[in-house]
């Protein structure tokens, strides 16, 4: 079958997508409920730290310090983003599993609906801080709202960071992840090039180059105004989603073999343990620094291990309810922040936004809202977008021969198919992307 496209040698229109499904990663799922807390925790744990507080200030000072690093839980997802892509994409036996165009297909269909509906609530946000005198709503409706609005619709608010996002803040995280999609089969494509044995080392090399310009800067400029340049701008950050990409291929890769990481499960338990204990009483460090990196090393060999499955905190993670809250932890992190507002502007009179009280209100709201949101609109809008662009659903395979649904553009009725390739001289199989593989660290 001729390419049509090519990229280093490698077909990138038609490549081959492997007979059997990826094997889901539950423990790396139930992760990103974690890294989402996390990030719901420092925004807004302030009144909730300050209520321990009145009682103990022994576990109300970890607790703050804990807090001031929630935003440790975006590089977490950046990282794992591109672990679980590499694991999905990048097949030990080479190429890129599915066509690229079907790849950022895939892409908008899962990022898409639950980002236009956080984009929404949080205009409605603003509307009602405007509406309830409060001084919030004033300062968004007067940072050229329809500019802003439109820079974000269109996913490209970090690029020019001085307007980057007054309507829902987290969702500058989006942006920055639109562009490590736009390059990931490229980069993923070269990498297939990289022998195993030095994957670790790359991606070493990625991590550094991530931190230290920014502690260059840090030391050289300190209170930097332009920060947020450094700090969130998407060539900053790309970097890092390398390490997961080299992670997650070197984990194909070894998995392939026979071979695992090491204690596996230990592993996992001690960089837990050092991340917490790194939180709560490692020192302060500057903004342009705590937020490039500092515990990147940590965050991606837990990954790695839990990857495995092995180990107490990898079982207890790939638990159904902490699972379901991971597929569920997308809308936990994009809706946390308008849903947040539109409680204080009309709850907040009621009961005192900085209490206990609120917080567990407010927490308890958010998860209800992200589960309802995870299956009755990004579930059902993925599929119907999908649908829509006739990618086809393996029904089955068996013997090199793959069965696939494919409902056709105009046509309701769907209709079963068989395809059958040889490419690099084995069988493979070629239609869309299977359901259930693994989500990534924010996106599937």
């Amino acid at each position: 079958m001729a390419s049509v496209a090519t990229y280093h040698g490698v077909d990138l229109s038609l490549v081959a997508t492997t007979a059997r499904r990826v094997p889901a990663l539950p423990a790396l799922t139930g992760i990103r409920a974690v890294l989402a807390l996390l990030v719901v925790f420092g925004h807004f744990g302030g009144g909730c730290i300050a209520a321990i507080r009145d009682h103990s200030t022994v576990l109300a000072d970890p607790l703050a310090r804990i807090a001031a690093w929630g935003h440790i839980g975006v590089n977490g997802f950046f990282i794992l983003s591109g672990f679980v892509l590499a694991y999905t994409y990048l097949p030990a036996s080479g190429g890129f599993r599915g066509s690229v165009r079907g790849f950022y297909a895939a892409r908008v269909a899962r990022i898409y609906p639950g980002y236009a509906l956080g984009l929404a609530l949080a205009v409605v946000a603003a509307i009602a801080w405007d509406a309830y005198g409060t001084p919030n709503g004033a300062v968004i409706f007067g940072q050229a709202p329809a500019t802003t609005l439109l820079r974000q619709t269109a996913l490209v608010q970090m690029w020019l960071p001085p307007y980057a996002v007054p309507f829902n803040p987290p969702s500058w995280t989006l942006s920055v992840e639109a562009f490590f999609y736009l390059l990931f089969p490229f980069a993923g494509v070269l990498l297939l090039r990289v022998p195993c044995r030095r994957l670790p080392l790359l991606a070493l090399l990625c991590w550094l180059a991530a931190v230290l310009p920014s502690w260059l800067l840090a030391s050289a400029h300190p209170g930097w105004r332009w920060v947020a340049t450094v700090t969130a701008h998407p060539v900053a950050r790309f970097p890092e989603f390398l390490v997961g990409v080299c992670l997650g291929r070197w984990f194909v890769l070894v998995r392939q073999q026979g071979r695992t990481l090491p204690h596996a499960g230990t592993v996992a338990a001690l960089c837990a343990a050092g991340l917490v204990a790194g939180f709560a009483f490692g020192p302060p460090l500057p903004e342009i620094t705590s937020e490039t990196g500092p515990y990147d090393p940590l965050l991606a060999l837990l990954i790695v291990a839990l990857a495995g499955g092995a180990g107490h905190l990898a079982r207890w993670l790939s638990a159904p309810r902490v699972v379901l809250l991971g597929e569920a932890s997308y809308a936990i992190y994009i809706l946390h922040w308008p849903l947040h507002l539109i409680a204080v502007a009309t709850l907040g009179r009621a009961v005192p936004a900085s209490g206990m009280p609120f917080f567990a209100l407010y927490a308890a709201a958010l998860i209800t809202a992200s589960v309802l949101t995870f299956r009755y609109v990004e579930t059902p809008a993925r599929r119907r977008l999908r649908s829509r662009r006739g990618e086809a659903i393996p029904l089955s395979c068996r013997h090199g021969l793959g069965v696939f649904q494919r409902r056709e553009r105009g046509s309701g009725v769907p209709r079963e198919v068989e395809h059958r390739v040889a490419l690099c001289g084995a069988d493979r199989l070629v239609g869309g992307r299977a359901d259930g593989v693994p989500d990534d660290g924010l996106l599937r």
